[in-house]
């Protein structure tokens, strides 16, 4: 792993984007059996946070890249796996604790009991991870690793990664290949979207007071990685329940302060 850069170098990146954007840095990525680089991860994380710009690390939340305090932290921001995130439950709590972000990703097929992103399985999949799961486990965003990784005919051959995962890498297909400009977004892209509004509705209640009522529900549905419904009459009886009640107090202001979900553009890895 290369030295950090230097702050000059982070200012003049920082530069380049809007002042009221969420900066991060994706600058390693799974990286918990590198034991060798912990100590180059933990400056460069300090540089970041020097320069105006988060740290953003998927990885496993292990002591040695916690560090003591957010200070020496490896990570603003962790992002992990649903696996990773029930082997260092307690760990991941202690970050949260203390102010640092959690977010999750997805990718191939990793375990057998929570939500899969390829292709197959039933839409209730893509939505719950954004949504009720990540609102019952304090998750405040989503990551995915690229949206395009496409074969020579995407819009017939979705293995690129292999037959056994079906789709993974790719949300969007190209337009041009069917008389559009840009890109076509695809269903799943469509399902993890409404995820994240069903994530913002309850964030919602949270700033009108209403944090309780909203969590009940929310850990109804989906408490959990492992026990979550697979019922669409459930899922949507509990976005109409949480509807009904910000439409109920919709005469109160939200607080000024709300940032909504951090992940709210998905940016993929780069």
């Amino acid at each position: 792993m290369p030295p950090p850069p230097s702050l000059s170098d982070v200012h003049d990146e920082v530069k380049k984007h809007q002042i009221d954007l969420l900066l991060f840095s994706h600058y390693a990525d799974e990286i918990e059996a590198c034991p060798n680089i912990f100590n180059d991860v933990v400056q460069w994380a300090k540089r970041l946070r020097e320069g105006g710009v988060k740290p953003l690390l998927p990885t496993n939340v292990i002591p040695a890249l916690m560090g003591d305090s957010n200070e020496n932290s490896a990570a603003d921001i962790w992002v992990v796996l649903p696996k990773m995130y029930d082997a260092y439950t307690d760990n991941i709590n202690q970050v949260i604790q203390r102010g640092e972000e959690v977010w999750t990703y997805n990718a191939l097929v990793q375990d057998d009991y929570s939500p899969k992103w390829t292709i197959d399985f039933p839409p209730i999949n893509y939505r719950i991870q954004p949504g009720f799961i990540s609102q019952s486990l304090d998750v405040t965003g989503v990551q995915y690793w690229v949206f395009d990784y496409w074969t020579e005919d995407p819009w017939n051959d979705l293995t690129k990664y292999g037959n056994e995962y079906p789709g993974d890498g790719v949300f969007v297909y190209p337009g041009n290949m069917v008389g559009i400009s840009g890109v076509a977004p695809g269903m799943r892209l469509k399902w993890i979207r409404e995820g994240i509004e069903d994530w913002e509705y309850v964030h919602m209640l949270k700033a009108l007071g209403h944090a309780d009522f909203a969590l009940n529900i929310t850990r109804q549905v989906a408490p959990d990685w492992k026990k979550w419904t697979r019922s669409t009459d459930e899922l949507y009886a509990a976005r109409i329940s949480l509807g009904d009640k910000i439409h109920q107090n919709s005469a109160q202001p939200l607080e000024q302060s709300w940032s909504g979900f951090s992940g709210h553009q998905i940016p993929a890895y780069k």
